[in-house]
Protein backbone atom coordinates (compact mmCIF):
# COMPACT_ATOMS: atom_id res chain seq x y z
CA UNK A 1 0.00 0.00 0.00
CA UNK A 2 2.78 2.24 1.17
CA UNK A 3 4.71 1.69 -2.67
CA UNK A 4 1.13 2.55 -4.10
CA UNK A 5 0.68 5.60 -2.03
CA UNK A 6 4.32 6.49 -3.05
CA UNK A 7 3.79 6.39 -6.90
CA UNK A 8 0.20 8.23 -6.66
CA UNK A 9 2.36 10.88 -4.75
CA UNK A 10 5.07 11.23 -7.64
CA UNK A 11 2.76 11.26 -10.05
CA UNK A 12 0.74 14.16 -8.49
CA UNK A 13 3.88 15.62 -8.23
CA UNK A 14 4.58 15.49 -11.85
CA UNK A 15 1.10 17.20 -13.02
CA UNK A 16 1.25 20.14 -10.73
CA UNK A 17 -0.86 18.46 -8.02
CA UNK A 18 1.48 19.43 -4.94
CA UNK A 19 0.75 23.45 -5.87
CA UNK A 20 -2.47 23.45 -6.72
CA UNK A 21 -3.29 21.74 -3.09
CA UNK A 22 -1.05 24.14 -1.02
CA UNK A 23 -3.10 27.06 -3.14
CA UNK A 24 -6.27 25.23 -1.47
CA UNK A 25 -4.31 25.22 1.63
CA UNK A 26 -3.77 28.88 1.28
CA UNK A 27 -7.23 29.54 0.77
CA UNK A 28 -8.52 27.46 3.45
CA UNK A 29 -6.35 29.90 5.54
CA UNK A 30 -7.17 32.95 4.54
CA UNK A 31 -11.22 31.63 4.85
CA UNK A 32 -10.21 30.66 8.22
CA UNK A 33 -8.90 34.01 8.89
CA UNK A 34 -11.89 35.75 7.50
CA UNK A 35 -14.57 33.88 9.41
CA UNK A 36 -12.85 34.34 12.22
CA UNK A 37 -12.79 38.33 12.23
CA UNK A 38 -16.55 37.96 11.29
CA UNK A 39 -17.26 35.96 14.02
CA UNK A 40 -14.80 35.96 16.27
CA UNK A 41 -12.28 33.34 17.97
CA UNK A 42 -13.57 30.08 18.41
CA UNK A 43 -10.76 29.36 20.37
CA UNK A 44 -10.38 30.08 24.11
CA UNK A 45 -8.30 30.70 26.42
CA UNK A 46 -10.11 28.78 29.46
CA UNK A 47 -9.11 25.78 30.04
CA UNK A 48 -10.35 23.44 32.10
CA UNK A 49 -8.57 20.12 34.14
CA UNK A 50 -9.76 17.27 36.50
CA UNK A 51 -7.76 16.11 39.07
CA UNK A 52 -8.98 12.66 41.19
CA UNK A 53 -7.76 13.91 44.39
CA UNK A 54 -7.64 16.95 46.36
CA UNK A 55 -4.00 16.92 46.90
CA UNK A 56 -3.40 17.27 43.17
CA UNK A 57 -6.13 19.87 42.61
CA UNK A 58 -4.10 22.24 45.63
CA UNK A 59 -0.91 21.32 43.65
CA UNK A 60 -1.67 22.20 40.54
CA UNK A 61 -3.27 25.58 41.85
CA UNK A 62 -0.06 26.43 43.73
CA UNK A 63 2.40 25.80 41.05
CA UNK A 64 4.27 28.44 39.13
CA UNK A 65 3.14 27.31 35.29
CA UNK A 66 5.55 29.69 33.74
CA UNK A 67 8.60 32.18 34.51
CA UNK A 68 6.49 35.33 33.69
CA UNK A 69 4.23 36.03 36.98
CA UNK A 70 0.96 36.54 35.75
CA UNK A 71 1.21 35.03 32.13
CA UNK A 72 -0.94 32.26 33.24
CA UNK A 73 -3.27 32.07 35.58
CA UNK A 74 -5.18 28.70 37.26
CA UNK A 75 -7.95 28.38 40.01
CA UNK A 76 -10.58 25.70 41.00
CA UNK A 77 -12.87 26.12 38.71
CA UNK A 78 -16.78 26.80 39.56
CA UNK A 79 -19.15 23.72 38.95
CA UNK A 80 -20.01 22.96 35.79
CA UNK A 81 -23.50 23.78 36.04
CA UNK A 82 -22.33 27.51 37.09
CA UNK A 83 -20.52 28.26 34.15
CA UNK A 84 -21.91 30.04 30.77
CA UNK A 85 -20.74 27.82 28.24
CA UNK A 86 -21.80 30.07 25.22
CA UNK A 87 -19.24 32.56 26.51
CA UNK A 88 -16.05 30.07 27.58
CA UNK A 89 -14.27 31.39 24.10
CA UNK A 90 -14.29 34.64 24.90
CA UNK A 91 -11.02 36.10 25.78
CA UNK A 92 -10.52 37.51 29.41
CA UNK A 93 -9.96 41.50 28.04
CA UNK A 94 -12.86 40.97 25.90
CA UNK A 95 -14.67 40.82 29.08
CA UNK A 96 -13.12 43.09 31.12
CA UNK A 97 -14.13 45.61 28.47
CA UNK A 98 -17.47 44.20 28.44
CA UNK A 99 -17.92 44.60 32.27
CA UNK A 100 -16.57 48.09 32.06
CA UNK A 101 -18.61 49.50 29.38
CA UNK A 102 -21.27 48.17 31.53
CA UNK A 103 -20.50 50.03 34.58
CA UNK A 104 -20.10 53.34 32.88
CA UNK A 105 -23.66 53.42 31.62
Amino acid sequence: KSQRTGTLRRWAGRLGMDFAISGLRLANRQLDIAAEGLIGSTMSSTGFVTFLDLSSTTCAVSAPLTVKPGALKARVAPEPREINWENVHISKTTLLRREQFVNLI
